[in-house]
């Protein structure tokens, strides 16, 4: 029973428990042709619409 209790001992020595909880709120959203109403843009093999920001950077 002693070398038993030794061997779990020495098993638990070796776990390392790890619980993360990441939340991420970027703040952005896909750009669409329609946010450039008055601009020409470039052609699609030139260059991506992107993303925008939804509010300044200081509330994310």
């Amino acid at each position: 029973m002693k070398n038993q209790n030794k061997c779990n001992t020495q098993i638990l020595k070796n776990i390392i428990a790890v619980n993360l909880d990441v939340r991420i709120w970027s703040a952005r959203k896909k750009l669409h042709e329609n946010d450039f109403e008055h601009s020409q843009l470039p052609p699609e093999s030139l260059a991506s619409l992107g993303h925008k920001r939804v509010c300044g950077a200081t509330c994310c």
